[in-house]
């Protein structure tokens, strides 16, 4: 039996990004098996216990090493029998995809259980262009790019208050 894995978070806690390194480690294993975790952040305990029930893994247990991070099975549950829509280069375009893709992006991870949608065009010699890809390289290459465009540096001609608005309006339509 291999050891557990490790993870040395040092002083790093949750408020800084602890947890995306402790979710990496139990990528690289099974439900069921568990990461080491090794850190001296004050409320390093209690933030792994509420991030270990809000991502469906059992109570983490501390000892003298640190916290045995078991990978519980909720975190694979979802992508159990999931697909992958095609592949991300053109080679790998499907010929005629399944109902069930809907409107996946080529190489997206598509859960089971998804209703089905029909689309009159639904097969590749129907809608593809040998010169996609390259019309595609193009748009992209021509594409607004906010640095380029915007003068970042500009002087703001308005008090905070209107910021603050500007601010909750542009977060609002991001959100909806």
């Amino acid at each position: 039996m291999n050891p557990a894995p490790e993870v040395d978070l040092e002083t790093l806690g949750f408020d800084e990004g602890a947890h995306l390194l402790v979710r990496l480690a139990l990528d690289t294993v099974a439900p069921g098996e568990a990461v080491r975790v090794h850190g001296t952040h004050d409320d390093l305990g209690r933030h792994l216990r509420a991030w270990c029930r809000q991502m469906g893994h059992p109570e983490p247990r501390a000892d003298a090493d640190g916290w045995r991070v078991e990978r519980g099975a909720a975190s694979v549950g979802r992508w159990r029998d999931s697909v992958t829509a095609g592949g991300v280069s053109a080679d790998e375009v499907v010929e005629h995809p399944p109902a069930d893709w809907s409107f996946a992006p080529r190489g997206a991870a598509i859960e089971a259980g998804g209703g089905a949608v029909s689309f009159p065009l639904d097969h590749k010699i129907d809608v593809w262009a040998d010169q996609a890809p390259r019309l595609y390289a193009q748009a992209a290459a021509h594409q607004w790019d906010p640095q380029a465009a915007i003068d970042w540096n500009a002087p703001i001609g308005h008090d905070d208050l209107v910021e603050d608005a500007v601010v909750r309006v542009m977060a609002y339509l991001i959100e909806n």
